[in-house]
């Protein structure tokens, strides 16, 4: 029992020490190649956080259609990725906290979405056997027996590390098990309880910074083709007045899912200065899965007047190093490439991340960004586009091949081409 006690305060760490370095990343495929961890094992956080799609249970059937899994494969999944060696490697020395993007449960498999961990890619609170997900993906995490994780409808939580005066709080939400089918502009994602929860989580708490993660990305609201909290816009407002109301200080939107990375930030929603950090990479990303269109699609469709910082498109993870001693503490923000080198780099100051009394600009979002693209409008317009462009080089070649042997085969036509080439 000693001993046990031993080797759970070395791996959790003193949650009284301050933080000093946390990393954090999302969309890991556990049948590919995972450079990435080596990198993470030099970086050496103190704390890892995963931002969703852990693993990938769910199959890909056809473009934008996924299988759902049964809850065996889906527990064999996590074991697989469980017994990765470098991953287990990190996690016998590093605590590790995390959240889903999506729920590995059966479910129909017409939903063309992204949330491969919690089962089928975006699905949402109407899948089947969410409780059981739940518990293979704490299991998978091994939280603690007695966290109150275990005993709620969602695997939403908060953590405390450090002293006062230098607390950082981790609150991690769970955008999957009670979200609204999209498509309903006034639908909900986090669900009463958890908003409940939330609100205490903010109002007693005396961290000076405040991380709040989200599998998906909360403040772009102008990427039309990928899932984002603007899709409920009640709930993304909900989220900002809460934080106002408590004058909560520090906080800073941590999330995943997309496959890039990137930051953004915006001084319209709150009475200083929001961030948010977006880490999505690790054994595959846009431009793996799609080099010729990935760099084209991004500048076309996904850039946001929020974004800070270009794409980045390499295997990545994201850091937060916190400089407690600065005669003006400061964070770090970082994104790394699998040799842990520096891809994306701000420093921000605690000073500038205070609540102040200052009007609220707030912002004007066109409706049209409101409404997500459903599975209807991705069957009938999104991938038969989608399709023509991977497909119009064969087309093209086709139609010459064709028109040559036409030529060929009739004389009249040969013979004026000849006489077209001299």
């Amino acid at each position: 029992m000693k001993l046990f006690l031993l080797l759970t305060f070395f791996v959790l760490g003193n949650t009284q020490e301050p933080l000093k370095r946390l990393a954090f990343g999302s969309c890991n495929k556990q049948h590919l190649p995972q450079p990435i961890w080596g990198a993470i094992d030099t970086y050496n956080p103190d704390l890892w956080v995963w931002l969703g799609d852990v693993v990938y249970v769910d199959r890909l059937v056809f473009p934008g259609y996924f299988k759902p899994s049964s809850l065996e494969r889906i527990q064999e999944q996590y074991n697989i990725q469980k017994n990765h060696s470098e991953y287990r490697k990190l996690i016998s020395k590093t605590s590790t906290i995390g959240v889903w993007v999506s729920s590995p449960v059966m479910q129909q498999a017409d939903r063309p979405q992204d949330d491969h961990d919690y089962g089928l890619n975006n699905a949402g609170g109407e899948i089947p056997f969410k409780d059981e997900s739940q518990k293979i993906f704490l299991d998978f995490l091994d939280e603690p027996a007695d966290s109150p994780r275990w005993n709620r409808k969602g695997v939403w939580g908060s953590y405390s590390y450090g002293p006062p005066g230098r607390r950082v709080k981790v609150i991690l939400l769970d955008v999957r098990y009670w979200r609204d089918p999209l498509g309903k502009i006034d639908g909900d994602i986090l669900g009463p309880e958890q908003w409940r929860w939330l609100d205490s989580e903010l109002e007693g708490s005396d961290a000076q910074v405040h991380l709040i993660g989200s599998g998906t990305q909360i403040l772009p609201y102008d990427k039309p083709f990928q899932e984002k909290w603007v899709h409920y816009p009640g709930a993304r407002d909900k989220l900002f007045e809460m934080i106002n109301k408590h004058k909560t200080p520090g906080v800073i939107l941590l999330s995943g899912d997309v496959h890039y990375a990137e930051f953004l930030k915006t001084d319209l929603v709150l009475t200083y200065p929001l961030w948010e950090l977006t880490s999505s990479g690790m054994t595959h990303t846009c431009a793996t899965q799609v080099p010729y269109l990935c760099s084209l699609a991004l500048d076309r469709y996904f850039r946001s007047v929020y974004q800070q910082t270009d794409f980045f498109l390499e295997f990545n993870f994201g850091t937060i190093d916190f400089h407690w001693d600065s005669p003006d503490p400061f964070l770090q923000f970082t994104i790394r490439d699998t040799s842990n080198r520096i891809a994306l780099e701000r420093n921000v100051s605690l000073s500038s991340l205070q609540s102040r009394e200052k009007e609220i600009v707030g912002e004007v979002i066109d409706p049209k960004y409101m409404i997500p693209v459903t599975a209807e409008s991705y069957r009938t317009t999104i991938l038969p586009i989608l399709l023509l462009i991977l497909l119009s080089p064969l087309l093209c070649c086709l139609r010459k091949k064709r028109s040559n042997s036409t030529i060929t085969s009739d004389p009249v036509k040969q013979q004026k081409k000849i006489k077209k080439d001299q």
